[in-house]
């Protein structure tokens, strides 16, 4: 059977084996094939091993350096922290008051009492009647088996007519009134044991005005004819229509008039619609917010912050806000800007928003303290924290340095005393169990980078960094040796770290501040992604982990430029291992192209061959014969 062509043959008609010959030959051939196909599985091999070094930094980096983590290293946060407690007088838990941040409080009591929490100014409108109304005399538009369907929140139901109906009403508006109104009763119920959900009234000119209660909405749908004939606008609702314009909902003229909020001048027309005007003014930048609850049906106009010195400053000669929207600092669920106002360590001061920071302490201010009841704040420092994060933090380095040291400390394996083991070929792994391919397989991927230049750049520069004292804000230099952190002595796990759990716990404890500035302190000059040795040295430990991670395995990085960034298409695509790997695939189609061609040749010529035979064994076979 042919090895590179499929083309069906029949040889051996002369007796020689062909098939075998021809094998044997392009046995010798195909060499030159194994030879290209090994070497690319070496590439796609070690272009993985690139890949899983740079993903063993990227989640080292992920889960440690990470600003947006709030266990990040980068941060001092991480290092430093106090427990704050807050109680009464008597030694119960408060909810006065939330802590939200101290790193920067020092150690101490303090006292607070909370008088009054500082609010936005917020002017509200009465309720805005929505209603849906009819054309003028409906009574006598009205024919039997005319069916409305009105939904109130979800609930469809059709409010029918019948013969009966308007025979009892003749054209007796106030009859209708009781009718319409004794069917939505039945459809609908009542709010509380009184007033119709939905309610029906007769205008004067014999229209019928609906209305719904507040906190439901009605929608009137039905067959186009009958919402014509009785002057219904189909999918008409009970809601009030933002969608109107200022003339429409308030008969405002069509001419142009202006008002001024928070120093800003607006216009408007009779033409701008209400929905128009309170997107403009939320949207003009003030710190200002109008709005429509379409539950409670009012308008609001409501600072965005809170304290005496963000109270909405309006000048509106016209009285649109007032008058059209009927806003007010005096209506329900309206509240004046108020600043907070509380007394700190026996202080009483004020501040215009409830996030307040008092000796290094954040805090929101929640609710008044009952009878200005004087709560107790004690702030503890909490060294386990740190301790147990630059535990966890070397931990992960560690990890980080395994994976890499495992690429670049492991030499090829042979499998004699003078060959490496290599990709196995189909015909080898045929002849092979599948744990034996596997143990194989796993012995020709070791080694790849050993001692690769690119991975000992890296290993390098973090030892060699690593070791520099940071200048502190103070001008003193401390080292990670300074607070029990130092490198491993073994050869074999070079680059690893140790803690001397003691030293790391007293320097935490004594200084915290320093130990989190030691890891934290950000350069002010170079690129993350290319920093010089200058930039390296001035910045804290952390950072210069991240920015040696950047320079590998970001898009310009060392190892992405090499071998690509794993999932991102254009970065493997430009990656220098690619253009490897493409160019030895084209060799090995060239390849498999010159072999069919060289095997095609042989079976040519052996056919030849065969042929020649063939007739010579038939011409001495004739004449044979004819000697008898």
């Amino acid at each position: 059977m042919a090895t590179y062509t499929s083309t069906m043959r029949m040889t051996g008609l002369s007796g020689i084996d062909t098939e075998s010959m021809i094998a044997a030959l392009m046995k010798a051939e195909g060499m030159k094939l194994t030879r290209l196909k090994s070497q690319n599985q070496i590439s796609l091999w070690t272009q993985s091993a690139y890949q899983n070094v740079s993903k063993s930094m990227k989640s080292f980096q992920s889960s440690f350096l990470n600003l947006s983590s709030p266990t990040s290293g980068r941060m001092s946060s991480s290092y430093v922290k106090n427990t704050v407690g807050v109680l009464t007088g008597d030694g119960k838990a408060s909810n006065a008051i939330k802590v939200v941040g101290s790193a920067n409080a020092d150690v101490g009591k303090h006292t607070i009492t909370v008088e009054k929490l500082a609010t936005a100014e917020k002017q509200t409108s009465g309720e805005m009647s929505g209603k849906v109304t009819s054309g003028d005399k409906f009574i006598e538009n009205l024919v039997k088996a005319d069916t409305i369907s009105i939904n109130l929140d979800g609930l469809s139901k059709d409010i029918k007519f019948t013969k009966a109906d308007l025979s009892d009403i003749g054209n007796n508006t106030v009859k209708l009134e009781e009718l319409i109104n004794k069917k939505l009763k039945n459809a609908f119920g009542t709010e509380n044991g009184t007033a119709n959900k939905v309610t029906a009234q007769i205008g004067g000119s014999g229209e019928v005005i609906f209305t719904a209660q507040k906190g439901h909405t009605a929608t009137f749908t039905g067959a186009d004819g009958v919402m014509n004939r009785l002057g219904i606008s189909n999918g008409a609702s009970t809601n009030f229509n933002t969608s109107q314009t200022l003339k429409d909902a308030f008969d405002i003229g069509e001419g142009e008039f202006t008002l001024k909020i928070n120093g800003k001048e607006f216009t408007f027309s009779g033409s701008t619609t209400i929905s128009q005007v309170m997107s403009e003014v939320s949207q003009s930048g003030i710190g200002v917010k109008l709005s429509f609850d379409t539950f409670n049906r009012n308008f609001s106009m409501t600072s965005e912050s809170t304290g005496t010195a963000n109270s909405i400053k309006i000048n509106d000669t016209t009285s649109f806000l007032s008058g059209a929207l009927g806003l007010s600092k005096k209506n329900t669920g309206a509240s004046k800007a108020q600043d907070a106002i509380f007394t700190f360590d026996g202080v009483q001061t004020t501040r215009d928003s409830n996030r307040i920071t008092m000796a290094g302490i954040t805090m929101d201010l929640v609710e008044k303290t009952p009878d200005k009841e004087v709560l107790n704040i004690t702030v503890e420092k909490d060294t386990s924290s740190g301790f147990e994060f630059i535990k966890n933090f070397v931990t992960g380095f560690n990890l980080m340095i395994d994976d890499l040291n495992a690429e670049l400390r492991t030499s090829r394996p042979k499998k004699d005393s003078y060959n490496y083991y290599q990709p196995l070929t189909d015909e080898e792994k045929e002849a092979m169990k599948d744990s034996d391919i596997v143990q194989w397989e796993s012995q020709a991927k070791k080694g790849l980078l050993y001692n690769d230049n690119i991975l000992n750049d890296i290993a390098s520069q973090m030892r060699s960094t690593l070791y520099l004292p940071v200048t502190l804000e103070n001008g003193k230099k401390l080292s990670m040796h300074d607070i029990g952190i130092s490198f491993t002595q073994s050869f074999s796990e070079q680059g690893k770290l140790v803690i001397d759990e003691d030293k790391l716990q007293k320097a935490i404890t004594n200084n915290g501040a320093a130990v989190a500035t030691l890891f934290t302190k950000a350069a002010t000059f170079g690129s993350s992604n290319k920093p010089t040795d200058k930039r390296l040295e001035s910045e804290g430990l952390a950072e210069r982990i991240n920015d040696i991670i950047n320079k590998a395995t970001s898009a310009s990085g060392t190892i992405s430029v090499k071998a690509g960034i794993p999932g991102d298409t254009l970065s493997e695509l430009s990656s220098t291992m690619y253009k490897t790997i493409k160019l030895q695939n084209d060799r090995i189609n060239d390849m498999l192209e010159y072999l069919q061609a060289k095997e095609t040749s042989y079976y040519t010529m052996f056919s030849k061959m065969e042929q020649a035979i063939t007739a010579s064994n038939n011409q001495m076979a004739y004449l044979s014969a004819q000697l008898g």
